[in-house]
């Protein structure tokens, strides 16, 4: 895979009449776009076993459901059998109130063992919810609060994420682990150059923020990424989006993705 991925971008060097970055040769100038390639190919490899990983405990959780319909089903015997003895006592004697007491609180507590159990079937029942998307090529000039699409969808399980709009929606609520890289590139000949900003977004609020510095002098191109934590109910929208207009973002060398899944 490594030999791959070195016969191509020595192949690209050779024929293609792509920018070089001042001060630098032809072969630094590949050597550095051939280890940020190999980054990112160790990235995707990383999620691909993390999603391997998902799949084999989702198999694991499948028994715990049949179990779990088990308990369900003991539960509902004793709550009959509770219904039968609260009509066969005598309500009137301070002793079979203190016995009607006893019946509401195991009722009480038989529901809320209700409630937690099928809020467990209802998250673990099937897969859990995992995305990859990759950006398949360069966006020219960005639009200021614009969704980025991803459109290369490596991964998706459960299909919550929409290709065609660069948006997660959450299928049930739960603890999502997001991360988002984005790699910039800069056209221009300035040495100042620009700070590109980018923004995770949580139902079109600002979560998180991406910067990528980039300038004509030391490098045209800058990475950012992030990883986090996002607590989530059902339906809640995840995307990413440019602050500024006309920034250029690299995403050919599949080196800008969008990812997450379904922690707990």
């Amino acid at each position: 895979m490594l030999f791959r991925i070195c016969v191509t971008f020595l192949c690209l060097s050779c024929v293609s009449s792509g920018i070089v970055e001042p001060g630098c040769t032809r072969f630094e100038y590949d050597e550095r776009l051939l280890e940020k390639a190999i980054r990112m190919e160790i990235r995707l490899e990383e999620l691909a076993k993390t999603v391997e990983n998902l799949q084999i405990e989702n198999k694991n959780l499948k028994e715990s459901l049949n179990e779990l319909d088990s308990i369900k089903t003991e539960l509902k015997v004793t709550n009959t059998t509770l219904h039968r003895l609260e009509e066969t006592v005598d309500i009137n004697s301070a002793s079979s109130l203190a016995l009607q007491d006893g019946l509401e609180r195991t009722r009480t507590a038989l529901n809320t063992t209700y409630a937690a159990t099928d809020l467990f079937q209802v998250k673990r029942k099937g897969p859990r919810p995992a995305f990859l998307a990759i950006l398949s090529k360069d966006i020219s000039a960005t639009t200021a609060g614009r969704t980025i699409l991803f459109d290369n969808v490596v991964t998706n399980i459960g299909s919550a994420y929409n290709g065609e709009t660069g948006t997660f929606t959450a299928p049930i609520e739960g603890l999502y682990l997001i991360s988002v890289k984005i790699t910039g590139y800069y056209s221009g000949s300035s040495s100042s150059g620009t700070t590109d900003y980018y923004q995770l977004k949580m139902n079109d609020n600002l979560y998180l923020r991406l910067s990528a510095n980039v300038n004509g002098n030391t490098h045209h191109f800058d990475s950012s990424s992030v990883v986090t934590v996002m607590e989530l109910v059902k339906g809640d929208r995840v995307h990413v989006d440019c602050k500024q207009s006309n920034k250029y973002v690299e995403g050919s060398e599949r080196n800008t993705f969008f990812s997450g899944f379904l922690i707990e």
